[in-house]
């Protein structure tokens, strides 16, 4: 039988594993830029304070969105606004080659940058919470109940969330000596047209399905 923190772990790590999502975006970036200890504490970073979102819905923050189901709405926006500037961002950058060509050049920042820069990918992100109150909702009916065993729950969702990011960057690092400039380009920009199009299906149905407007 599965503890409240295997259970969490799991989720974690299937929660973490879809591309298109902000960290996720980083971290690859950080991968295929040979910055594998940046990518890790970045995504160490971000699932801190993944797992305590996770914690706060677990222990009655969705008992505020109950009561007021605007701010769910004023959320989702912000969270679509969040997303298609770094869609835009992403779609803008270019990868740079220093002479030689012997690899991309990568900006070096110090762990604890990348650490929170992590922290406030999510931190920034209302759509985090919202994810995580619509999960748990679901799993309810399926016979998890994560709330009996909330801290052992959250802990198992950080795990999760780093394993993913940790095995994420090892397959990172066995592919990116076979890639040139314009392919990371190609890659960083297909991910940014990915999170700009998310964005925009957030901010649309928000906004033009009877959100708050």
């Amino acid at each position: 039988m599965m503890t409240a923190a295997s259970w969490g772990f799991l989720l974690g790590w299937l929660g973490s594993m879809p591309i298109a999502g902000a960290v996720s975006v980083f971290v690859v970036q950080r991968g295929l830029a040979g910055r594998l200890r940046n990518g890790l504490a970045m995504a160490i970073g971000a699932a801190l304070l993944e797992g305590a979102w996770c914690l706060l819905v677990l222990t009655g923050a969705g008992r505020l969105l109950e009561r007021w189901p605007v701010t769910a709405d004023i959320a989702r926006i912000a969270g679509g606004v969040l997303v298609t500037g770094l869609g835009i961002y992403f779609l803008r950058r270019h990868t740079s080659l220093p002479i030689g060509g012997q690899g991309p050049v990568a900006p070096r920042r110090r762990l604890h940058e990348e650490f929170r820069t992590g922290l406030l990918l999510v931190g920034a992100n209302p759509l985090v919470p919202l994810n995580w109150l619509a999960l748990v909702t679901a799993a309810v009916p399926f016979g998890l109940d994560p709330g009996r065993h909330a801290l052992q729950f959250a802990m198992g969702v950080t795990c999760g969330v780093i394993a993913w990011f940790a095995a994420l960057l090892w397959l990172l690092s066995g592919v990116r000596h076979r890639l040139g400039a314009r392919s990371l380009d190609r890659i960083m920009h297909v991910l940014g047209a990915i999170l700009l199009l998310g964005g925009l299906f957030v901010l649309g149905r928000e906004l033009l399905g009877g959100g708050v407007l």
